[in-house]
């Protein structure tokens, strides 16, 4: 269980079920038993759109941005739009300033994403999410390319999205980086939950 406002560790060996899990919450594996809640209401997505419906957007390993094109662009593509809607360059580069204000991300609009660090790229896919009105994050090992100062930041920004109310599924190896975020730990073990430890004050 994740709530608002909360970071919740998902703990385990490689092969524990967690990559499966976030799988599911993602949308893409849609065959299980069981009964996956989302505000309380029994849920079945049946792909990843329907789990951007559902406020949920998964922050993978692999970032999903593109690298030809410019920040307001790659903001611009989760926005839906009409099919043959013209494009507005000015309406999107001010839709990304106002984002990337809200964020804290200093970074201009026009710039291309492959030329940004690659910590900066993980915030704006975090920056991404939120433009659909993400109300829950799944970050899958975010830090394990960063170095310690842009893990760091990329931690601090977690920790103002959760006090502002985003809950976040959070993995990660670096038991440093659990120990600082955790309100909540679940340790996996061959896809079954282990008893929990009891909730950080």
């Amino acid at each position: 269980r994740v709530l608002p406002g909360e970071i919740h560790v998902l703990a385990g060996e490689n092969g524990a079920g967690k990559s499966t899990l976030i799988r599911i919450l993602s949308g893409v594996l849609t065959h299980f038993t069981g009964t996956m809640l989302v505000a309380g209401r029994p849920t079945r997505l049946r792909d990843a759109r329907a789990a951007a419906r559902h406020g949920i957007a998964t922050i993978h390993q692999e970032l999903s941005l593109v690298g030809s094109m410019t920040v307001a662009d790659n903001l611009a593509l989760v926005r839906p739009a009409p099919l043959f809607a013209w494009i507005r360059p000015a309406t999107d580069t001010r839709a990304a300033r106002a984002l990337l204000r809200e964020m804290d991300l200093d970074l201009d609009p026009n710039a291309l994403v492959e030329t940004l660090p690659l910590a900066t790229r993980q915030l704006l896919e975090i920056a991404r999410a939120l433009a659909q009105n993400a109300r829950l994050l799944i970050l899958d090992e975010p830090t394990s390319a960063l170095e310690e100062p842009e893990a760091d930041r990329l931690l601090t920004r977690l920790e103002h999205l959760a006090r502002a109310g985003c809950g976040i599924l959070y993995i990660s190896h670096r038991m440093q980086e659990n120990d600082r975020l955790a309100h909540q730990i679940t340790v996996l073990r061959d896809g079954q939950i282990l008893a929990p430890p009891p909730p950080r004050a």
